[in-house]
């Protein structure tokens, strides 16, 4: 029962330092969403007229393009946001400061790990508040579809996805002192090629199976089937796919994360008193 206590107390400071660390994150979403507030306005004046009965092929269903768009943007953005967060805690870890900014007891590097997810996961949920905000006012985008229940299996599996994807990209930095451009490069490529913007079955077949390999590309149309209420049993094994990729992705990238804490420890590169 200590031991639960002290794990409890110590998140409830870890939650602490990161709320003073972003609070002015937490005030600034509006100005940060300021790039898809006149994006929105340029698609509702300019193109809205040509592309609001445009439809999208969904399988045996259609889609409405801007319906196709903001749910790819919207998911997308929120299942990619635990990719850096690994790699930006192990930064903060080799701050010879680091036990005094958070406590005066050892640490577990998973205990900041849980701690940072968390926090992220709150952040990221805010700005997906924001981003269906922005595109019920200017587009007319409707909100309670999102709030369907079946969409957050889904949602977590492709978090936990990215969430491996991440820890497996840190371990290897871990090694290699080097790659941090890795997160930007899965970022983007999730975006471009995940079936974001268009249907993954417009690229040239060799390409669909990269495309495959992506968490998001089996995530969106489970999304978009739910959204536009489609009977899901045809894309029953992205889901497959995605439970796969979030238990293989997972366990790879903690064996690798832990085995790299270890050896970046025992070369000297984290404080003696960091626990693992």
């Amino acid at each position: 029962m200590n031991g639960i206590t002290l794990a409890i107390k110590k998140l409830r400071v870890f939650l602490s330092v990161n709320y003073y660390r972003d609070r002015q994150r937490l005030f600034e979403l509006a100005t940060k969403y300021l790039w898809l507030f006149l994006l929105c306005l340029i698609y509702a004046f300019f193109f809205k007229a040509a592309l609001w009965q445009k439809m999208i092929k969904l399988g045996n269903y259609q889609i409405d393009f801007p319906f196709f768009l903001i749910s790819g943007l919207a998911m997308a953005r929120f299942v990619l946001s635990p990719l850096r967060v690994f790699d930006d805690t192990l930064k903060t870890l080799r701050g010879v400061k680091m036990m005094e900014w958070l406590l005066l007891t050892p640490s577990s590097p998973w205990e900041l790990f849980t701690s940072q997810i968390l926090w992220g996961s709150l952040l990221a949920f805010i700005e997906l508040i924001f981003f269906l905000a922005f595109a019920k006012v200017l587009i007319g985008i409707p909100i309670k579809p999102f709030l369907q229940c079946g969409l957050w299996l889904p949602t977590v599996l492709a978090f936990l996805s990215y969430a491996g994807i991440g820890m497996i990209t840190s371990g290897l930095i871990l090694f290699l002192r080097r790659g941090s451009s890795l997160f930007a490069a899965i970022d983007q490529i999730s975006i471009a090629f995940g079936g974001v913007f268009f249907s993954v079955a417009l690229f040239p077949h060799q390409l669909q199976w990269a495309a495959y390999s992506l968490p998001v590309t089996h995530l969106l149309p489970i999304i978009r089937y739910i959204l536009i209420h489609a009977d899901t049993s045809s894309v029953s094994i992205h889901l497959l796919i995605l439970a796969l990729m979030a238990l293989a992705f997972s366990v790879i990238g903690v064996i690798l994360l832990e085995t790299g804490l270890r050896w970046a420890k025992r070369n000297g590169h984290f404080s003696n008193e960091l626990t693992l």
